[in-house]
């Protein structure tokens, strides 16, 4: 059995005065590859924020391979973040740089790794992410999906133990998002790597993984096979997946 790499322990963070994760608890574990979905603008983000040590809970406890955080040095909390990689939603490129540059971005500026080495890693990871012959390219030249793939060539070139993905399919069209759905999928199979995504498009949800967590008012509602979750018969979770409006999840946008 694989163990366990991250745990939350009864989790909370506000945001002007308004609770967005509420006690919430969770265990990830090695190489799995988890796709957490629920509502938009309903703390998804801010929880991988959270497991990817990028803001603080305000309560509660992480642990990453069974030590607390709060229990390490700055040193060794450094560390554990340099194990992780994140794809951001907006993909987070600088279009000052080319894409070579971009890639190997944390290598060439926070490590001491020979420059030929960062050269050869830019170009693997290019390759494993179907990218090829753009190395010279600046990031406005390239599509939105091919941005895709950059950021995350740029997010597994240090190779990291653990990859976040902020809606890795958001403003794709729906045959980009086939194809880039295939490549995390790919990867996560190549790779030793443990993949944890985010997103409110269940189509995204239904390609991506092979675990799924519903995050409903603050808490993980529902955790399991991805298939076991999408044919829940529970009312939550049948309304969320099937995008019906009746039901327990109030929407207070105006229609």
């Amino acid at each position: 059995m694989n163990k366990t790499i991250i745990e939350l322990k009864n989790v909370s963070k506000s945001f002007a005065g308004k609770k967005i994760i509420d006690q919430l608890s969770l265990e990830i574990k090695e190489r799995d590859s988890l796709m957490i979905i629920g509502p938009g603008g309903r703390g998804k983000t801010v929880l991988m924020k959270i497991m990817a040590l990028i803001i603080p809970p305000d309560s509660g406890d992480i642990f990453y391979y069974g030590q607390n955080i709060k229990d390490l040095s700055k040193k060794e909390k450094e560390d554990v973040q340099n194990s992780t990689g994140m794809l951001f939603q907006n993909y987070a490129l600088f279009d000052s740089m080319t894409i070579r540059e971009n890639v190997g971005f944390f290598l060439d500026y926070h490590t001491k790794t020979p420059r030929k080495e960062i050269a050869e890693r830019v170009s693997h990871n290019l390759k494993q992410v179907r990218l090829e012959g753009v190395e010279g390219l600046k990031p406005a030249q390239l599509s939105g999906g091919m941005k895709k793939r950059v950021g995350i060539a740029r997010a597994i070139n240090y190779k990291p133990d653990i990859l976040f993905l902020d809606e890795p399919t958001a403003g794709l069209d729906p045959i980009t998002t086939d194809s880039i759905s295939k490549m995390i999928n790919r990867l996560h199979q190549d790779l030793p790597v443990t993949f944890i995504s985010v997103t409110n498009d269940m189509g995204c949800a239904r390609k991506i993984g092979d675990k799924l967590a519903m995050l409903y008012e603050g808490r993980i509602y529902k955790i399991g096979p991805k298939e076991e979750v999408l044919e829940s018969d529970d009312a939550v979770i049948h309304q969320f997946v099937n995008g019906k409006r009746q039901g327990p999840i109030r929407y207070h946008e105006k229609i």
